[in-house]
């Protein structure tokens, strides 16, 4: 193996080390995105407490949203759409437990994406989405964060609710 082999393999091995590292930290709750939620939540005076569950809601989320989401999307645009994704999570899951609160829910929404083509019929296909794919899933996403990392696409994090307010 001549020296730049061996300059090539360890900057693969340096770059995998560091993705791990990365991936142990989000898994842990440590990530940068993970940080500023929590400091946002506790700054309103909220518990902030780690999901332990094997189900993630970022996963969830971004799940979900796919249908909406792009590779060449930049963090912007991802905000942009998780957070219209979110929105159409909250009122499927409302839906099925205050029809009279989902029905002003999605006046809002309509009168948010009235301008945009074909926004009933996303609004419609996501609502589907969420009952078909993921109806056992009753939280509310309350807040999301979203951070670009070196190596990584993003993180994303997610803070959930199983209560809502009237």
């Amino acid at each position: 193996m001549g020296r730049n082999d061996n300059i090539k393999r360890a900057k693969k091995l340096k770059e995998a080390k560091r993705k791990r590292e990365q991936e142990a930290m989000i898994d842990s709750g440590q990530g940068p995105a993970q940080s500023e939620m929590k400091k946002r939540v506790t700054s309103q005076g909220a518990e902030v407490r780690l999901n332990t569950n094997p189900v993630k809601y970022s996963n969830l989320l971004k799940e979900y949203a796919e249908p909406m989401l792009q590779d060449d999307d930049s963090v912007s645009d991802l905000k942009t759409k998780l957070f219209f994704g979110i929105q159409m999570w909250n009122a499927a899951v409302m839906k099925e437990r205050n029809e009279e609160v989902y029905l002003k829910l999605r006046h809002e929404i309509m009168s948010v994406i009235k301008d945009i083509p074909e926004g009933e019929k996303v609004f419609d296909d996501l609502m589907k989405r969420k009952q078909d794919k993921f109806a056992e899933y009753k939280n509310f996403i309350v807040d999301f964060e979203i951070k670009k990392m070196k190596g990584v696409d993003y993180e994303l994090s997610v803070a959930t609710s199983s209560f809502y307010k009237e």
